[in-house]
C-alpha cells in the first residue's frame, strides 16, 4: 500500500487521502453507505502478495470480502489462483456458476 493511502493510525482523524475521499462522498456521494475501492492500491497489494507468498497454491480468495464477480475475476487474474472461501450460500451458488473451475 502506498504511503499516501495508509491510515494515519490515530483515532479521530484521517490522513489527506482518506479526508479527500470522505469529503468527496459527503459532497457528491449518493447519500447512503457505499463501498469505495481504490483499484490502483488493490493492484499494488496483490503484487506485494505475489512477491511475498511462500506457497501460492495455498492462497484462497475470501469472497465474502470481495462481493463482486468482476472484482473476484480481477483478483483471480492477478494472483493466478482459482481457490475460494465462501461463507454465504446464495453467493456460493453465484460464484459456482460464474467460476465452475474453482476449488
Amino acid at each position: 500500500m502506498t504511503s499516501e493511502a495508509k491510515f494515519s493510525g490515530h483515532s479521530g482523524g484521517h490522513n489527506e487521502y482518506f479526508s479527500k475521499l470522505n469529503d468527496l462522498l459527503k459532497n457528491e456521494g449518493p447519500g447512503h453507505p457505499v463501498i469505495v475501492l481504490d483499484l490502483d492500491i488493490l493492484d499494488e497489494n496483490l503484487q506485494e502478495l505475489n512477491r511475498n507468498m511462500a506457497d501460492p497454491g495455498r492462497f484462497r480468495v475470501v469472497v465474502k470480502s470481495v462481493p463482486s464477480i468482476d472484482l473476484i475475476r480481477d483478483v483471480f487474474e492477478h494472483t493466478k489462483t482459482r481457490k475460494i472461501m465462501v461463507f454465504h450460500r446464495p453467493f456460493l451458488n453465484i460464484v459456482a456458476q460464474e467460476f465452475p473451475e474453482t476449488d
